[in-house]
């Protein structure tokens, strides 16, 4: 690791220091802030969209995040991978170069998960060569620059320094034993043995038996296909073509290939006496078939006519000659299906449906929408009270929580006594049971089923520049109301991951 970049974030400000371990240069510090080396914590987005990191999110007009660091040790890499790409374009700029390794300070109590997060944070914002190094192991190493950055400076070091990853196994929660330094003692081999080598004869005292006829070797297997290229690539199934012995022919058989042949016969005659028909030619509608109902099972009810081109050379005899086509083996798609069918709570776009009947909505009082949800789901799990919070707008916030499912009621005049139902936020639908929309649309739904049920309405975007994670957003054209939510990749086989209605509060990194 030549050329490595610390980065060290903490509620007082977000430092970074580029060190070059094959030089004798003294670390560089990048300068992040307006005033000096540290930039504020902070990770907005502006009105036309664009993410701002540091003293540049002070002037966001909506919801800011200050806290990236703990929000990927719970899963949501989204305002991390903003600070690091914005720190490695900042390195990249001042030292004409981006750096080859990214070492991130995280709290010594991050386990194992909550550093896979951290790395994964790198990896999305183009750093494949991301570590975590712990606080107290950056805090160790001396490195002569300022004190305001001398962690950054320090977990660049220690990264550079390193011969190995510092996550073990351990850390993933295996149980191993210590290896063995121990060599197991040579196997004596007398000549290169392959799996597609059959085993030498064995030396008998006496001759052995005359061998059979030798038998081809096995082919190595196949490399592996592509699941639509071999299912187009799959020949149609004969599994109704009938086959007769090879040792005997029956009589049967011998009269039906005689008969075959007298009813070309005949219909090549046909052909010819047509041809010198002097009557004008005439163009005829294509003739239709229909395959004998003896080969349909007894369960069919329907079957697909087909048309024969006028112009072929093989024609239908008064229906006893059944021409024969060879089609393609037909596509098969799969619609994706939904992930659950509405429960107790239904998600609506305008606020929320109970019990199958009853409607609330945004806008209505934090009492009323209170007694309806108690009355369906029980008691909450959580309440948080009202308070201010950093991410929703408002004077204050309540949060409340049944499991899965998030009410948001917003106080616009501070402890003014009247808050009102403004948003609901879901991560899961199993509990309650069914947390869906009507048309089936939850957490873990694909985003092809997103693209069939939401149609042309659906608009998917990257959540944050050079993440894989997307944003969507679908407008009901019948209530207006607007669906939002984000997914694991923007991929069809991406999943859902949370769900939102309601704009008090900014979800995007959380």
């Amino acid at each position: 690791m030549a050329d490595t970049l610390g980065l060290h974030i903490a509620a007082e400000g977000i430092t970074a220091v580029r060190l070059d371990t094959d030089t004798s240069d003294a670390p560089v510090v990048v300068l992040l802030g307006v005033d000096g080396p540290a930039a504020a914590c902070l990770v907005a987005q502006d009105d036309g969209g664009a993410v701002l990191v540091g003293d540049a999110a002070r002037r966001a007009s909506g919801p800011v995040v200050d806290d990236p660091m703990e929000r990927a040790a719970a899963g949501r890499i989204g305002a991390l991978s903003a600070v690091i790409n914005h720190v490695v374009s900042r390195a990249a700029m001042a030292g004409g170069s981006a750096p080859t390794c990214l070492a991130v300070v995280v709290p010594d109590d991050f386990g194992a998960a909550a550093r896979d997060r951290v790395i994964e944070a790198g990896a999305a914002a183009g750093l494949k060569g991301t570590v975590a190094v712990p606080l107290m192991a950056a805090m160790a190493q001396s490195v002569a620059v300022d004190e305001v950055v001398a962690i950054a400076a320090g977990g660049a070091k220690v990264a550079s320094l390193a011969a190995a990853p510092l996550v073990t196994r351990e850390d993933l929660g295996e149980t191993v034993k210590p290896r063995r330094t121990a060599v197991a003692p040579p196997v004596e081999v007398t000549s290169p043995v392959s799996v597609f080598t059959p085993d030498p004869e064995p030396e008998l005292p006496t001759p052995a038996p005359a061998r059979p006829a030798a038998q081809p070797v096995a082919a190595a297997p196949p490399s592996p296909v592509d699941a639509t290229t071999a299912i187009r690539a799959a020949p149609v199934p004969e599994t109704l073509r009938y086959e007769p012995p090879k040792r005997r022919v029956g009589a049967a058989l011998i009269l039906a290939v005689l008969l075959v042949g007298l009813i070309a016969a005949i219909a090549i005659g046909l052909l010819v006496f047509a041809g010198e028909d002097p009557s004008p030619a005439t163009t005829e509608d294509p003739v239709t078939t229909t395959p004998p109902t003896a080969t349909l099972p007894e369960s069919a009810t329907t079957v697909a006519p087909t048309t024969i081109d006028p112009l072929a050379t093989t024609t239908t005899l008064d229906h006893t000659l059944t021409t024969t086509t060879t089609t393609e083996p037909p596509v098969t798609t799969t619609t994706p299906l939904p992930v659950a069918s509405p429960g107790a709570v239904t998600l609506v776009e305008t606020g929320l449906q109970i019990a199958h009947s009853e409607v609330v909505l945004f806008g209505q009082s934090d009492d009323t929408v209170m007694a309806s949800l108690t009355a369906a789901l029980g008691e909450p799990e959580s309440d948080s009270g009202m308070k201010e919070s950093a991410f929703c707008f408002g004077a204050r916030n309540r949060f409340v929580r049944w499991g899965d499912l998030e009410l948001v009621f917003t106080e616009e005049v501070l402890e003014s006594g009247d808050a009102s139902f403004s948003q609901w936020f879901a991560d899961g639908h199993d509990d309650p049971e069914g947390l869906v929309t009507l048309s089936g649309v939850g957490v873990t739904a694909t985003v092809g089923f997103l693209e069939v049920t939401l149609g042309p309405s659906l608009q998917l975007v990257a959540a944050i520049p050079g993440d894989s994670t997307g944003l969507f957003a679908a407008t009901n054209p019948g209530s207006g109301g607007l669906l939002n939510g984000t997914t694991s990749s923007r991929e069809p086989e991406g999943v859902v991951i949370s769900l939102w209605a309601g704009d008090s509060c900014n979800r995007i990194f959380t």
